[in-house]
């Protein structure tokens, strides 16, 4: 641990089997995000990217490993790269077939079209979930962080965003976020019981200040609202 980063001497690409290092750190929480071991690892696995992403991570020379995709996205996650994370949700739906389901790994359309591992690869499928689930509610420390990682395109004019009745570590939250046409922007938030932990939810509303919204008095909305565990959370947020 880790596992190697690079290698010139030979022609084994520094991608390869990378999927461990970025669980641990996906799941594990090891290290600190700033960490320049992690910071660079995820530097380089952005690096030639083919469709999107990561190649020769798996068994395939030059393919690309969906299931992989999706914990590396959780991990952009965790370590706040909510640009590249939300990049790689796009680009792991683009290669999911017609029936919403992935292949282990395949080339590039460029490249050709052999496929690799199982088809249809569920727990592909189920990592994918995780991966939008922690998009819009990730656990960090003693916090439940929404909204940090959904793309700006999913606040668009009549979106709804929503998880119902969803585990966390913290209790069942039941989470949602309207957008009428385009004016105002609705969240509301179940009571999460906390389980006994300080901290509580935070709102990540950046985004949304960014596309002009404000408070329904004119004043600034703040990049983060912090609610409490136990409380319901009931925000509007309008464009003047």
């Amino acid at each position: 641990l880790p596992l190697k980063m690079a290698d010139t001497s030979s022609s084994t690409p520094p991608h390869r089997a990378q999927w461990a290092f970025v669980q641990l750190q996906n799941q594990g929480h090891v290290f600190d995000i700033h960490d320049s071991l992690v910071v660079n690892a995820f530097r380089m696995l952005q690096m030639d990217a083919q469709e999107g992403l990561a190649p020769s991570v798996g068994w395939v020379q030059g393919g690309v490993w969906p299931f992989f995709s999706s914990i590396h996205g959780m991990g952009d996650l965790w370590q706040r790269n909510y640009t590249h994370a939300a990049n790689l949700l796009y680009a792991v739906s683009n290669h999911a077939s017609t029936l919403g389901t992935w292949v282990e790994e395949q080339q590039p359309r460029a490249v050709g079209t052999r496929t690799s591992g199982d088809a249809s690869n569920a727990t592909a499928s189920s990592l994918f979930i995780a991966f939008v689930r922690k998009s819009i509610a990730l656990e960090r420390d003693s916090t439940l962080e929404l909204l940090a990682g959904v793309p700006e395109e999913w606040f668009r004019p009549h979106a709804t965003i929503a998880l119902n009745n969803v585990l966390t570590e913290f209790g069942p939250l039941t989470f949602r976020m309207q957008v009428d046409g385009g004016n105002k922007a609705t969240i509301d938030v179940s009571s999460v019981r906390g389980n006994g932990v300080a901290g509580g939810p935070v709102i990540f509303l950046q985004k949304l200040k960014q596309l002009g919204y404000l408070n329904p008095d004119g004043s600034p909305v703040p990049d983060t609202y912090k609610g409490s565990w136990g409380k319901e959370i009931h925000l509007t947020l309008v464009k003047k």
